[in-house]
């Protein structure tokens, strides 16, 4: 959510930047790129589990491996239950939406009943 205003204010500083001789817009120019570059960084790799259990197996010992890999089969655990839960909550949404229609269904059926006598108009 932070990248896209730093993204904006990069590329419009870039702008700015190229249209000038001024050293000021193009240094801020490479601070924000720069920010942009770490924040892209920090948010795909660093914060990354698959990253972080790569690295412990590359470059750790045998009980880093074996514990890196144990906390990445959590991690897939987790993802698994979550993604069934919130299945499981989209089709409890969606069975009491269709029951709320039925239900509508047949108050409109009754009230038609009622007033017009049975009588169906088209």
């Amino acid at each position: 959510m932070l990248m896209l205003p730093v993204t904006a204010l990069t590329w419009l500083v870039g702008t700015f930047a190229i249209d000038t001789t001024d050293l000021t817009s193009g240094y801020v120019f490479a601070g924000f790129s720069f920010s942009l570059g770490s924040q892209i960084f920090l948010t795909l790799f660093a914060t990354n589990v698959e990253v972080l259990v790569a690295v412990r197996v590359r470059f750790g010992d045998d009980d880093d491996e074996k514990e890196a890999l144990k906390e990445y089969k959590q991690t897939e655990h987790d993802r698994i239950d979550a993604r069934r839960s919130i299945q499981a909550e989209r089709m409890e949404i969606l069975k009491e939406k269709r029951q709320e229609e039925i239900k509508q269904k047949k108050r409109k059926d009754l009230m038609e009943n009622l007033f017009l006598g049975g009588k169906k108009t088209k």
